[in-house]
């Protein structure tokens, strides 16, 4: 009994440092799990949905004619389908770029798996002067953050 009592002191410190270590070794797991689940959704949105398809195909390919409409389009601010895509498109990085911006996702994570998009978007001077002229800061940030393709 005295024995205890007399390394009590010593072995207290170390249970403490040692459970403090594992529950910070947890929490990092649990927050590295939960980030990989919400980039697999955001993956999901953009990717495997059809909500932006339209939009990708738009700024991927760049038909002549559907460019042509999209500009005049967002420059009539008339409201069609096809800005209120283009809106939904931007609302979508922007989102991305403020979490960034929060420090919720590294810039590392978003250009992984968004660059080619993000690039393509950047490549067009219609789209970044609407992307200014509208308010998407952030969004405008994260673009200065991809390098132009060499």
């Amino acid at each position: 009994m005295d024995t205890l009592a007399t390394l009590l002191p010593f072995i207290q410190p170390v249970a403490i440092t040692l459970g403090g270590l594992f529950a910070l070794w947890t929490y990092w797991g649990e927050s590295k799990r939960r980030r990989s689940e919400w980039m697999y959704r955001l993956y999901s949105q953009f990717y495997e949905s059809d909500r932006f398809k339209y939009m990708r195909r738009i700024i991927d390919y760049r038909p002549a004619d559907e460019i042509a409409k999209l500009k005049a389009d967002v420059e009539t601010d008339e409201g069609s389908d096809d800005h209120e895509a283009l809106a939904d498109y931007l609302n979508f990085f922007e989102f991305i770029a403020i979490q960034r911006s929060y420090g919720n996702i590294k810039t590392h994570e978003i250009l992984d798996m968004f660059e080619y998009y993000l690039r393509r978007m950047k490549e067009q001077n219609y789209l970044m002067a609407y992307i200014q002229n509208y308010g998407y800061e952030h969004l405008e940030s994260l673009l200065k953050d991809v390098k132009d393709k060499p």
